[in-house]
């Protein structure tokens, strides 16, 4: 697992990273400040607690469209 937090802030929490966002969407949506300076990946989350959505996301797979009925 990758890790994204700020080093900057020592009370910043460390949210599951994937690539292009956190596993609860807040890299993406606008729920965390992207031009905030200091953001890292870890492949551990260096002491800091888990964002709880984060994990509860985890364990889940995205929604996924279902293939409609032909009649």
């Amino acid at each position: 697992m990758i890790y994204l937090f700020n080093e900057r802030k020592s009370k910043s929490m460390a949210h599951l990273w994937f690539g292009s966002d956190t596993t609860c969407r807040l890299w993406s949506t606008g729920g965390i400040k992207q031009s905030r300076p200091g953001w890292i990946t870890s492949p551990t989350p260096m002491g800091r607690s888990l964002c709880q959505m984060c994990l509860l996301n985890a364990g889940t797979e995205p929604a996924r469209k279902q293939p409609s009925a032909v009649p």
